[in-house]
This record gives C-alpha cells, structure tokens and sequence, in this order.
C-alpha cells in the first residue's frame, strides 16, 4: 500500500467525527490548542498518525501558516493543477481575499472533480467536493510523499516495537521516535499542552516522563529507555482522582463522565460523535455496558466503583 493510500484510509476512519462544545477535538487536544478552529490540526494529526515527516508536510494549525511553508519549499500550485491523492486542498470562501479560510486531503479525483475529506466543516470531518479551477480552491501544497524522509510506518510493526524497545530517548532527542512517546504519553493522560506531539523532547516531555515513571514506580530519570518504553506499550494509565462515592449514569453531566468517556475512548470505545462531552449519553451507556461484558462485570451501564476501578487501574 503506498503511503498516498495509507494517509487516506487513515482519513477516513474519522468520517462522522463530531467536535463537542466549543470546538473541542481529540485533534486540538492532540495539537495542544484545545477548543480552536481544527481544520488544519486534522490535517497534523493524520499525517502524524501515518508518520509522515514535518520535512514532507508541515504541522500547522493556520492554514495561512500552511500554505506559506508549501510556498515557500516551492511545492504549492495554483486551483487550475490537477491533484493527487493525499495532496494538501486550501480553500477559501470570501473569493477574491489573499489568504486561505480552510484545508482538507485530495482523496480521489475523478474527471473533472476533486474530492476531499476535511475536518471542521460543519462541525465534523465529511467528504466535500469541487469542480478542478473552482474560484473556492485556494490552491494546493504538494507533498513529496515519494521522494521524502522514509517514515516509520515504511517499517513493519515487528521492526517498530523492535525500535521502541531498545532506542533510548532524551531531553534533546527530535524526530518519529519521540513523537510516538509524546502520543503515548497523551494517550495515558500526561499533558503536554504548550507543545503536543512535536518530535521535540524538551522540558515538557521531560516533566512527563518523569510524572509516568513516578506513578508507574520506575526509575525517575526522565529519560525513555527499556523500562519507560515497556510502560508506555502497556495498559497502564495515569492515576487519576478517586471515585466520586456515587453511580456515574445516564443523564448526568459532569467533569467525571468526561472522564470516563476519555477513558473508554482510549480503549477503544465509541461514546458518539460527540466524543468526551461530558453528558452521559446512550452512546456513552452502551460503550459502558460493552466494557462491562468485556471485563466480566455486571452489564447495567452505570459506573459504579467496581466499573471505575476496572477503567482506571
């Protein structure tokens, strides 16, 4: 499967995708600009997510900021250039105006048409599509996905888990290596909230590492090495605050049901297409009763403390 193919059947599992109040987004929290408009931190997160190299696309959250960086490595064509696959679409809406309002991914073209997938539109990620030298498109960046830094996901898993097991990451360490620790770190609930996934271990990473490792009763070093790296491909998560002596259920609202939806959305678990908005839906009632099946607990789709323990520990 080309890389091209790759960053579009990963697009697309996020079809539907609905941000929940105030623009609030796995994507944003992922970037580190929680509750902003999220078009362009979509298009980061996906790239991210297959490990295609900031070298290849940029990690952006302006869509001014991303159609400068295609400028200026000379890979940016006007609205009339016929696309590819996985290229990068910036539109705008008030014709006429200098910059570009919104971005989203190529996924097919198809005679005269060019249809994309993009995020924040409407509130979610859909499908969307224009006619090729549409006063709407602003133009495109064009990846070098071919020719590029090789990415991690060119590796197999077996070569990956290999890779993460025995190379030793540090404050100073950048590249592929510690953007999966970083993700990691976010996904086991250790914030990194100036910086998210940036490929750069500096300070913040730093005081994360050292937080997984206290709680998880390693050795604190701050540094990523055998032990860090078997915690962080574990199941294990951040501790967080004790049970709230009472039955989270249907129809409550509050910061604890947020946090059971974040938890069982790590799992793997959907809670809607309003992911962790804090209000205990049926989505979220069905997503506990199946965790509740799955770990053998009593199927009633309430979190009690033998649910939340099971979530949490």
């Amino acid at each position: 499967m080309s890389i091209r193919e790759s960053i579009i059947n990963k697009t697309k599992e996020y079809l539907g995708y609905k941000e929940g109040n105030n623009n609030d987004t796995i994507f944003g929290n992922w970037y580190g600009l929680p509750h902003n408009p999220w078009c362009a931190m979509f298009v980061s997160y996906i790239m991210n997510e297959i490990g295609v190299s900031t070298d290849i696309v940029p990690k952006f959250a302006s869509c001014t900021v991303g159609t400068n960086w295609f400028k200026d490595k000379g890979k940016f064509k006007d609205n009339k250039y016929t696309p590819q696959v996985g290229d990068i679409i910036f539109i705008i809406w008030d014709i006429g105006n200098s910059t570009p309002d919104h971005v989203g991914i190529v996924e097919k073209v198809e005679g005269n048409t060019v249809y994309t997938i993009e995020g924040n539109r409407g509130d979610c990620v859909c499908e969307k599509s224009y006619g090729i030298g549409s006063a709407y498109i602003f133009g495109y960046g064009i990846p070098d996905y071919e020719n590029g830094q090789a990415t991690i996901e060119n590796k197999t898993e077996n070569e990956v888990e290999q890779q993460i097991t025995y190379s030793l990451i540090k404050k100073g360490s950048k590249g592929n290596l510690v953007r999966i620790a970083q993700e990691k770190l976010m996904q086991k609930g250790y914030s990194l909230l100036k910086y998210g996934v940036d490929g750069d271990f500096g300070q913040e990473t730093e005081k994360a590492v050292r937080e997984l490792q206290k709680d998880s009763k390693i050795a604190v070093d701050g540094i990523i090495g055998n032990n860090t790296w078997a915690v962080l491909n574990s199941n294990f998560v951040k501790p967080i605050s004790t049970y709230p002596n009472y039955l989270i259920k249907q129809g409550q609202r509050s910061e604890y049901v947020r946090k059971v939806q974040n938890r069982l959305i790590q799992l793997g678990y959907s809670c809607g297409n309003y992911g962790a908005d804090g209000i205990f839906g049926i989505a979220t009632y069905n997503a506990v009763k199946a965790f509740q099946k799955a770990n053998g607990l009593g199927v009633d789709g309430i979190v009690g403390v033998l649910t939340w323990n099971k979530l949490f520990n």
